[in-house]
């Protein structure tokens, strides 16, 4: 019986770790260590905290930012999550995955040009190497002379 190389892919532990460096960015900015473009030293997040939580937002435009900002590191950190639990099952990841990822990205490196969309470039590009196609199996040669008997899965 001969073993089958494992495949080792990182696109989701790449998105994970973006997500955090983008969490890391969104505090430090939040506590006022990281001065914003337009907003200065301020403090949005101690702001926040300070101003209850509850309705402590709007209609400051620099707390607003703020907030979205730390959501969409959340979002990267949930599909980190997701893309990494599929690449450990050898699943194929959705092509229109990574389409969008590219497509949020490039976008991104448009509108903003001075921002960490740029890191998420390589990662979609490496996602489209990874997405699937229906001629090809990436599950080991084991798991997929066994599929057919399980179902498929």
């Amino acid at each position: 019986m001969t073993m089958q190389p494992r495949r080792v892919v990182h696109n989701g532990t790449y998105l994970l770790a973006i997500g955090a460096l983008h969490q890391i960015v969104g505090v430090c900015a939040g506590v006022g260590w990281i001065a914003q473009p337009g907003v200065g030293a301020r403090a949005p997040l101690i702001e926040i905290v300070q101003g209850g939580v509850l309705g402590a937002v709007e209609p400051d435009g620099a707390r607003i930012s703020l907030v979205w900002f730390l959501l969409f590191g959340f979002v990267l950190l949930i599909l980190g999550s997701l893309v990494r639990w599929l690449e450990m099952r050898f699943l194929p990841l959705p092509r229109s995955l990574a389409v969008h990822v590219m497509f949020l990205s490039v976008l991104g490196v448009v509108l903003m040009p001075a921002s960490g969309f740029w890191l998420c470039l390589p990662v979609a590009y490496r996602m489209f190497g990874y997405a699937a196609r229906p001629s090809i199996d990436v599950r080991p040669a084991s798991a997929a002379a066994t599929a057919h008997v399980r179902g498929g899965r």
